[in-house]
């Protein structure tokens, strides 16, 4: 498995094995034995890969951590939580050998309401208590303990009227979604959602990623096209792909009806190059 987790580095960087072994010190025979599997690699050399591409340890022993994905928006109705279920459904549906892990913050618990309706093998819903006591140090670790157990994890939370610590954590510790869905009420809200997470993402210096899915799109109304307004707001990527208002993504309410329409497989399929 260490192998294996060097050549996809190695090859995620475009690097010829006689360059890898260059860096390393070693001869490039002795480095094919360590991508084979044929010899056990020393710590040290563990540590000089480790630098090179300056990626932690556990990367190369364990492999690539999960893409953690968060959906956030301080507006209820926009079907957030439907909105998860369908993106984790078109993962399980598109890449079938991928296991995706979804975390339940919400207080509603409409992820486990799901969950108790029905599920498949690689899709596993767990419910997280928002009130406890140090949350966010607890959801941190609930993070850790499970990063190089899935190759997804996806993040139901509640809406947010102000950035709490759990709130902070969650960011810290994932790209986000915002589900859009636009209309006089929803756009005040939504805006400040993505001023929220911005201001965390900057005030932290992170990574963070702030993807934007249209949801419930009414296609003859003409406001279903102002969300592309947003586009480049504060550094949102809003996808092309959309979910229309229709009837059946409000009956769906499990996980295990691996059949996801055309507009879900294109919203994932747009999604997946952006959060990888």
């Amino acid at each position: 498995m260490i192998g294996d987790n060097i050549v996809k580095l190695r090859k995620k960087n475009n690097m010829q094995q006689k360059e890898l072994a260059q860096l390393i010190d070693i001869s490039v025979q002795g480095l094919i034995k360590w991508e084979k599997g044929k010899v056990e690699i020393p710590y040290s050399g563990l540590s000089k890969i480790s630098d090179i591409f300056q990626v932690p340890l556990d990367y190369i022993v364990k492999g690539e951590p999960s893409k953690v994905i968060s959906f956030i928006n301080s507006k209820g109705g926009n079907t957030k939580s439907s909105l998860l279920r369908q993106i984790a459904v078109g993962i399980a549906t598109l890449r079938p050998t991928a296991k995706v892990l979804c975390i339940d913050t919400d207080p509603q618990q409409t992820l486990m309401m799901y969950a108790e309706n029905g599920s498949v093998d690689n899709i596993d819903v767990i419910a997280f208590d928002s009130n406890s006591i140090a949350v966010s140090e607890k959801y941190r670790k609930l993070i850790e303990d499970n990063q190089y157990n899935y190759d997804y994890i996806l993040v139901d939370t509640a809406g947010y009227v102000a950035v709490t610590d759990l709130l902070t954590s969650i960011i810290a510790n994932s790209d986000v979604i915002v589900p859009i869905t636009l209309n006089e009420t929803a756009l005040g809200p939504t805006i400040s959602s993505i001023s929220n997470i911005a201001d965390v993402r900057d005030s932290l210096d992170l990574p963070t990623k702030i993807i934007g899915i249209r949801n419930r799109v009414n296609r003859t109304v003409k406001e279903s096209k102002m969300p592309f307004e947003l586009n480049g707001y504060l550094g949102l990527t809003l996808l092309n792909s959309f979910l229309p208002d229709a009837i059946r993504y409000q009956r769906d309410t499990n996980f295990d009806q691996l059949n996801p329409t055309d507009e879900v497989k294109a919203v994932v399929k747009e999604l997946l190059p952006v959060i990888d």
